[in-house]
């Protein structure tokens, strides 16, 4: 990538503990827009393990960085305020880098700080927060409303890839995430997968499923608890998925959405009262802004479809088609394999960030072992 004035960058491995990087292959280097370095911070685009190459003018996936500090010694720490300040700096080139290229994933720009990942997020790159309602997932406030923990789920269970939110009828265009610390043990990585290679390979290879499913869109059902299950990936009670405190609040809500719903009872002790909501048809894809002629395959089915689970909720129902039908198991089967096929997994490390175009990308967690600390941030 061409950016002005790279002046000596970190050496390859220096932002952190995780695989050395290397100087980035042509195609990765030409980006649409430069970046521009600061006083404080160079950066410079490089190769990492698991990001991907397609060979066939499909930019590079994620486009990974590497930040350093022009004039200090290899290593020397960026401090918040620069990060902020660079970021600011670029904020259009930026927006314009994860358009083309679907995601970015940043090293060692930012110290492994929550109140940091912050104000980058509100000073720097001045994201239009997106609040988490309506989402499934357990998670913590850490910096307002802007900063909360990523998924909450135990370190056993995969995260199936997803468009953040594209089970409801309003959804983030942009998430950030954070590394405070990765797994302590093995595992844990954020995989991304490009929604539009997803969408073209199952368009050759399943064209009526395709075309089912972008007529009829497809509808969500869930059974909520009252109460969070952090047991549970989707464990996130109708009083916080809705940001109510009442069951008539809560119908409220749902009508406003075009959703139709049933009060269940009681759940086991400690639930509180279950709720089964039910999506009006969303559309299962989702033609890409500025480029014409690009669909993404934008929804929530493999989600739905293979993690949903919990003692209220069994996958396979969990998603229909938008007419109410029941969604093709070969196909489904396919669309994991396609989303496998087209992954990109890059190991985190301290201070690690992600810019993702939900629009374009899916994103997932693998399990992992130990402690594992990683941040999220969506934006309009």
């Amino acid at each position: 990538m061409a950016t002005t004035a790279p002046a000596k960058p970190t050496p390859a491995g220096a932002a952190g503990s995780g695989p050395p990087a290397t100087a980035a292959p042509a195609a990765a280097d030409a980006p649409a827009l430069a970046l521009h370095n600061t006083p404080d911070v160079a950066v410079r685009a490089i190769s990492l393990p698991g990001q991907r190459e397609w060979g066939d003018g499909t930019p590079v996936f994620p486009l990974c960085l590497l930040a350093s500090s022009p004039d200090g010694a290899p290593g020397t720490p960026i401090s918040a305020a620069a990060a902020t300040a660079w970021a600011a700096a670029n904020r259009s080139a930026l927006d314009g880098l994860v358009r083309r290229h679907g995601a970015l994933f940043v090293r060692g720009l930012l110290p492994a700080d929550a109140t940091a990942f912050a104000s980058l997020i509100t000073d720097g790159v001045a994201a239009d927060n997106f609040p988490y309602v309506g989402g499934n997932a357990v998670r913590t406030a850490v910096v307002g409303d802007v900063v909360f923990t990523a998924n909450e789920s135990p370190p056993s269970r995969v995260i199936p890839f997803h468009h953040e939110l594209a089970q409801t009828p309003e959804s983030p265009a942009r998430i950030f995430f954070f590394c405070v610390h990765p797994a302590t043990g093995s595992g844990g990585e954020t995989p991304l997968a490009l929604s539009t290679r997803v969408y073209d390979r199952l368009a050759a290879e399943y064209p009526a499923f395709v075309r089912q499913l972008t007529q009829h869109g497809v509808s969500y059902r869930r059974v909520m608890s009252e109460w969070d299950r952090s047991s549970s990936a989707i464990g996130r009670g109708w009083r916080a998925t809705l940001n109510v405190s009442s069951a008539a609040a809560a119908e409220a809500a749902l009508a406003a959405r075009g959703y139709t719903w049933e009060w269940l009872g009681d759940g086991s002790a400690g639930h509180g009262r279950l709720l089964r909501e039910v999506s009006p048809p969303l559309p299962a894809t989702r033609a890409v802004d500025g480029r014409p002629g690009a669909v993404a395959f934008y929804n929530q089915i493999h989600a739905a479809y293979t993690g949903w689970t919990d003692e209220y909720n069994t996958p396979a129902e969990c998603v229909r088609d938008g007419a109410g039908g029941a969604l093709d198991a070969d196909a489904m089967a396919a669309v994991g394999r396609v989303l496998e096929a087209c992954a990109a997994r890059i190991a985190w490390t301290p201070g690690d960030l992600m810019y993702i175009d939900n629009r374009q990308a899916y994103h997932a967690r693998g399990t992992f072992e130990g402690r594992r600390r990683v941040l999220a941030s969506l934006a309009k």
